[in-house]
């Protein structure tokens, strides 16, 4: 029974001691394996910008829809039926300017007309022989005018009085009324056919051909061809680096072409709820078209000693993290323009190695490794 016991405790120290010198047979190679691995795990790894300290020209951001520069609304000032146009009054279609854009049917305002003109000659016809007796001086003068008045055409103004009794006369006779009715008529005749004021593109139609017109009814919206204007609103801060006749270079979105645009308008007043300043760009190209959206930037303030970061580096809009001694710490700076994509700030060194992650004051001292 001894023996058996002795062979017992004899083979669990045999066991022991095998285990013992197993583990400091691999304490050496098991110590050289964590002393690495710490070194990995430990150090965050981020990435990072050395820093450049120069002078920085900032940019004004400007966004906006084209608009057409020269635009009428066509509205008609008589009624009656449309008569047909070469062009057609059809939307896309390019008058020169002008040309013919509107004709009404004016055959009954015509026929007035003639009718007015008609009486008018007839009260001169008897307005005539009486100053020969009572004026003779301007007997001659009217009588001339008389024979050169044409129904057919457009009325001549009337002679001038000779004196201030003669004036009476024709008034009591109804030459001045008459004469300006037909005035009138005439100018009401003209309001019939309407002419592109410059060289354009109808955009907008309400009416085809042989359509009834009403007196006061909107026909349609013509724009001049190939000048554009962009609104963009502005915060009032930035204006001091905009001046009436800056360059632009604007683009649309997406899309690589460019633009060159000036500035034409600046309004004074701050709009209430944007806070902003109306600011216009005027821009030319055969390409263009009215609604286009468009973006680009004009040349501001000129930052000294600066450096310019993504915006979602800042930490509470004033402190950036930077490596030292391989440890991730925070330090102030001064923010001089920010935009939606990056800030530019002062407070940097050269040489500074910056973290350009999104990071809050919690990762203050963790220790970092770049990329």
């Amino acid at each position: 029974m001894k023996k058996r016991q002795i062979i017992i405790v004899a083979g669990i120290a045999l066991v022991v001691a095998a285990i013992f010198v197993s583990r400091w047979l691999a304490a050496p190679g098991q110590s050289n394996s964590e002393q690495a691995k710490p070194s990995s795990k430990s150090a965050t790894v981020v990435s990072t910008r050395e820093v450049d300290v120069q002078n920085i020209q900032s940019y004004v951001d400007i966004t906006g829809r084209l608009e057409a520069e020269d635009k009428i609304d066509i509205y008609a000032e008589v009624g009656g039926v449309l008569l047909p146009t070469n062009p057609k009054f059809k939307v896309g279609n390019l008058f020169k300017r002008g040309s013919l854009l509107v004709g009404i049917n004016d055959s009954e305002a015509r026929q007035n007309l003639r009718a007015q003109k008609s009486t008018f000659v007839t009260t001169l016809a008897s307005v005539v022989p009486d100053l020969k007796i009572d004026f003779p001086e301007a007997y001659e003068t009217w009588k001339s005018y008389l024979l050169s008045t044409d129904v057919e055409q457009a009325i001549q103004p009337l002679p001038d009085p000779s004196s201030e009794q003669l004036r009476l006369f024709l008034g009591a006779r109804n030459v001045y009324t008459q004469y300006y009715t037909i005035r009138q008529l005439e100018e009401q005749l003209d309001k019939y056919r309407i002419y592109a004021p410059f060289t354009g593109t109808l955009t907008e139609t309400s009416i085809n051909q042989g359509t009834l017109v009403r007196q006061g009814q909107k026909l349609g919206e013509f724009i001049k061809s190939n000048v554009y204007e962009m609104e963009a609103a502005v915060r009032p801060e930035e204006l001091a680096y905009i001046r009436v006749g800056n360059a632009v270079e604007l683009s649309p979105t997406q899309s690589g072409q460019s633009y060159q645009g000036v500035i034409s308008r600046i309004n004074e007043r701050v709009e209430p709820g944007s806070q902003t300043v109306r600011v216009f760009v005027r821009l030319n190209g055969s390409d263009l078209k009215s609604g286009m959206y468009l973006e680009g930037r004009v040349k501001g303030q000129v930052y000294e000693d600066a450096f310019e970061i993504p915006r979602d580096v800042l930490v509470n809009e004033n402190k950036v993290f930077i490596v030292q001694d391989s440890v991730a710490a925070l330090l102030p700076v001064e923010r001089l323009k920010t935009s939606d994509q990056t800030a530019i700030v002062r407070g940097l060194e050269d040489g500074m190695t910056l973290i350009i992650e999104d990071n809050t004051e919690a990762f203050l001292g963790t220790k970092v490794a770049s990329e």
